[in-house]
């Protein structure tokens, strides 16, 4: 998909579309991962919009893809605090009127935070795939372990592929963050009982970033009604991984909530 830019107050933003619009003004806005960007996606947003004959709509946050650049370092509460607000302004830029947010590991917990958090009418609903609510050991052990590699191995000339000069912040604002002490006690699960939309939880029984417990807690707490999709032999990323399981799985969930055609 070709991309486009938003020109926001704290940002020039990377965003692309797919996809032809119904009758209704209904649009799929995707979350890139910690280390993910608009070309990440590789696709997948395109045969998704494709399949439900909607529109889909995906950004590079700040400091990803072909975005500004970002000033490191981060807060420990950058994705329910600046992820969200600058969603917001990204929402609010394009005059989106019906949304169902797609997120995928950081940007399933910005979708998560954002609907807890902002009593927004344009959210239908939520998929959520691989979130992160709460700083796991696990999760911890996974970046450490990425961290060695981009520091070694080719990490960085792989990512630098789609983050060009933003690689070395993008890969930073990340790890550095979920390794610092400050860190630690990250945990996002007083808010989930602000949900109030239908949500869709999506993981891979394989995920090396994070246990069952992140979906667990977030069925435990979300006022709202609740699909929970495991996918065996499969990682962390279930888009890529098991991409016509999670398609089925969204098509269902869009049936469900009155959103698909």
């Amino acid at each position: 998909m070709p991309s486009h830019f938003l020109e926001l107050p704290h940002a020039s933003l990377e965003y692309a579309r797919s996809g032809t619009p119904l009758n209704d003004t209904l649009t799929y806005v995707f979350l890139h991962e910690g280390l993910g960007c608009v070309e990440l996606w590789k696709g997948f947003p395109e045969r998704l919009a494709e399949t439900l004959g909607r529109e889909a709509i995906l950004y590079s946050r700040q400091g990803y893809g072909r975005s500004s650049r970002l000033s490191l370092p981060r807060a420990p509460d950058y994705l329910e605090n600046q992820g969200c607000l600058e969603l917001r302004l990204v929402l609010d830029a394009l005059e989106l009127e019906d949304i169902v947010l797609v997120g995928h590991s950081d940007g399933a917990t910005i979708a998560l935070a954002y609907a807890a958090q902002f009593s927004d009418p344009r959210i239908r609903g939520v998929v959520a795939m691989a979130p992160h609510v709460f700083a796991e050991d696990r999760c911890i052990e996974a970046i450490r372990a990425t961290t060695r590699r981009f520091e070694q191995g080719d990490l960085r000339q792989r990512l630098e592929r789609y983050h060009g000069d933003n690689v070395d912040g993008a890969f930073h604002g990340w790890s550095d963050t979920w390794l610092s002490p400050a860190f630690s006690d990250w945990d996002i699960t007083p808010l989930l009982s602000g949900i109030e939309v239908p949500l869709l939880l999506i993981q891979g029984e394989d995920d090396e970033y994070a246990s069952s417990k992140h979906i667990e807690l977030v069925r435990q707490h979300a006022k709202a009604s609740c699909q929970t999709v495991w996918l065996p032999q499969c990682g962390h990323v279930p888009y890529f991984e098991r991409q016509q399981d999670t398609l089925l799985s969204i098509l269902t969930f869009a049936h469900t909530i009155g959103t698909a055609t």
